[in-house]
């Protein structure tokens, strides 16, 4: 989390480092011995426990502000992605995210037509790709400049593997049996 750090113990946390320009110090009032994950982005923490409802709770940078506008329930969020601005909390139960951060153009603003049941997300600095190898579909939404926005015809139908560069995706599609050598497509 850019220059910021934290170490748990089994009771407490210890906050320490820079984002930003502003030192960054732990949460008062947290019940630390709870928290089973912590994620980071480059100016952000958010760490989640174990109570019932589960509960996030965020903190970093004041500007820029990812750690605000997080879900007030994190129940059934079963993955959480991020990318230097934005996390993308992940319900599989009921195929929904939650998407928030610094900007809905750097990966803020989830797509809502998208089930994200079986997603898995791939990050740039300030976009995210959604893929869905089962049903075969994908969404791209931040930043159009790192992949934010889907090439045109992109249907990630045959799509057998996604890459991710600090700017850029790459969807792998490949219509070869495992005898045939050297004919993939990139799209």
């Amino acid at each position: 989390c850019g220059s910021a750090f934290l170490a748990l113990t089994p009771t407490d946390a210890r906050c320490w480092g820079v984002i930003g320009g502003e030192t960054i110090t732990c949460p008062t009032g947290v019940d630390w011995s709870a928290i089973t994950h912590v994620y980071t982005t480059r100016y952000a923490f958010l760490a989640l426990d174990s109570k019932t409802p589960r509960s996030g709770i965020g903190w970093g940078a004041s500007s820029p502000p990812s750690h605000t506008n997080i879900p007030s329930d994190f129940s059934g969020v079963s993955d959480v992605y991020t990318n230097d601005f934005c996390f993308v909390a992940i319900v599989r139960a009921t195929g929904t995210a939650h998407c928030w951060g610094v900007l809905d153009s750097y990966g803020a603003l989830c797509p809502g037509d998208f089930d994200y049941s079986n997603a898995v997300i791939y990050a740039t600095t300030n976009a995210f790709v959604a893929y869905d190898p089962v049903g075969m579909t994908g969404r791209c939404w931040g930043s159009s400049t790192t992949g934010g926005t889907c090439p045109t015809g992109l249907a990630f139908t045959s799509t057998t593997q996604i890459y991710a560069t600090s700017r850029a995706f790459l969807a792998l599609d490949v219509p070869c049996t495992v005898r045939e050598v050297g004919c993939y497509t990139l799209t």
